[in-house]
Order: C-alpha cells, then sequence, then structure tokens
C-alpha cells in the first residue's frame, strides 16, 4: 500500500488499537470541543494547572464542596452578602456592636425582654418620649434625683401633700387669707401675744353669751355709751349701783 494512499473510508470503524499507534501519533492530535465527557476522564487526574483562570462557574462547582481551608486571605474582600442570607445562628454570640446597627432600624420586638441593662445605654441618650408612662419609681432615683429638680406652678394639689409636712416656714408671709382657713380651725393656742394688739370687734358682734361673767369693770366701758336699751330689765341691783351715784335727775315721776 502506497505511503498515504489509505483515507478514514478505508479502515474498518474500531479496528485500529493501541498496539497499531506510535509514539508520536498524539503529537498534532486535537480533541474537538466538547467531545471529551466527565466519564472519559480518569478521576484525580484534573489539577488547578488544567482549569483556565476564571473559568469555573457556581455551576460547575458542587454544593458545600468549597471549605474555608479552599479560601485565600482576600477571599472576601469584594464579598457581597445577599438581603436576608444570614441569620442569627450564623453570627458569633457578641460581635454586632452599635456601629453595625443601622440608626433607627431596631424597634422593641427584634429585643429580647429584660435584655438591656444601663449599660447599653449610652448616657443622656433617654429623652421622656423613650421613658414608658409611670415606669419610673422611688427605686429607680438616686440620691441626687432631685437637685436641679423643678415643680411647675400649680402642680400638686393637697393630695399629694403627706398630712403634717407643712410648717410655717414653707409658708409664705401673708400669703394665707381667711379662704384658706377652716372655719373654728384657729384655736387660742395658735394665738401669740400680741395678737390683738391691733385686733378690732365689728359693730355689733359680740353678745352678752361671748363675754365671760363677771369681766366686764367700769374701766372697759367708755362714759356715757351705755343706754338704758343696753340693760336688760330687772338686771341691775343695788350690788351694781355705786352709792350717791343716783340723784334726783335719775328718778321718774312716779318713783315715789
Amino acid at each position: 500500500i502506497a505511503a498515504g494512499s489509505l483515507d478514514g473510508s478505508k479502515i474498518a470503524e474500531g479496528s485500529i488499537e493501541s498496539r497499531h499507534l506510535g509514539p508520536d501519533v498524539y503529537d498534532n492530535f486535537t480533541l474537538a470541543d466538547g467531545s471529551v465527557t466527565g466519564s472519559q476522564i480518569a478521576e484525580g487526574t484534573i489539577t488547578g494547572s488544567n482549569v483556565a483562570e476564571g473559568s469555573l462557574t457556581g455551576s460547575q462547582i458542587a454544593e458545600g464542596s468549597i471549605e474555608s481551608r479552599h479560601l485565600g486571605p482576600d477571599a472576601f474582600n469584594n464579598f457581597t452578602l445577599a438581603d436576608g442570607s444570614v441569620t442569627g445562628s450564623q453570627i458569633a454570640e457578641g460581635t454586632i456592636t452599635g456601629s453595625n446597627v443601622a440608626a433607627g432600624s431596631l424597634d422593641g420586638s427584634k429585643i429580647a425582654e429584660g435584655s438591656i441593662t444601663g449599660s447599653n445605654v449610652a448616657e443622656g441618650s433617654l429623652t421622656g418620649s423613650q421613658i414608658a408612662e409611670g415606669s419610673i419609681e422611688s427605686r429607680h432615683l438616686g440620691p441626687d434625683a432631685f437637685n436641679n429638680f423643678t415643680l411647675a406652678d400649680g402642680s400638686v394639689t393637697g393630695s399629694q401633700i403627706a398630712e403634717g409636712t407643712i410648717t410655717g416656714s414653707n409658708v409664705a408671709a401673708g400669703s394665707l387669707d381667711g379662704s384658706k382657713i377652716a372655719e373654728g380651725s384657729i384655736e387660742s393656742r395658735h394665738l401669740g401675744p400680741d395678737v390683738y394688739d391691733n385686733f378690732t370687734l365689728a359693730d355689733g358682734s359680740v353678745t352678752g353669751s361671748q363675754i365671760a361673767e363677771g369681766t366686764i369693770t367700769g374701766a372697759n366701758i367708755a362714759d356715757g355709751t351705755i343706754t338704758g336699751s343696753n340693760i336688760a330689765a330687772g338686771s341691775l341691783d343695788g350690788s351694781k349701783i355705786a352709792e350717791g351715784s343716783i340723784e334726783s335727775r335719775h328718778l321718774g315721776p312716779d318713783v315715789y
């Protein structure tokens, strides 16, 4: 057979075996694109040098096959997590700090009950709107809690003042008028030695029942102020009349 006279059509399919091939038979051999499948590659024979850089996509990597040992020091330099892909179980305990949390992103439902202590709250960061009404009790207050405390005018009523705690030093001079004093509540024990120095009785305000018996003397009565109309009929006996003080001008026409 002349050299080069046989083409593929002259050779029976499957008739050429490895024993028929010379040492240089594959020197210029080329595989058609897509002609080699996984079953034709011996297991463990593909190494990193056989794979073109950037040629592998996610679909060619078995799920869960990449472990930390496969990752280089800069593996996460340009890494982005998909929204919602990280759960609490994947975050190491104690690694989230305030700088990791967006302002206003945490509401009450995200915080475990009783988990926030004083050390978690920045000094001076709480305002009145963040404190539940009625939640601050005396046990929460320090010894200097009221040092700069001011009550609004009219904010304290009688029901809020402990009985017997208001003393004279708490009342401004001249601030109490008659309307503030309960009727009949001032007794003699409340009166000072000079309480009557400038005291005046209203005309007609004193009756006989209010005068202690035997306490009115002549010195207490202004000359000529007692008339017959002021003396009860038959109430004066001889002991009440000074000797020689009744003259003829005092006697009526029928005295004899």
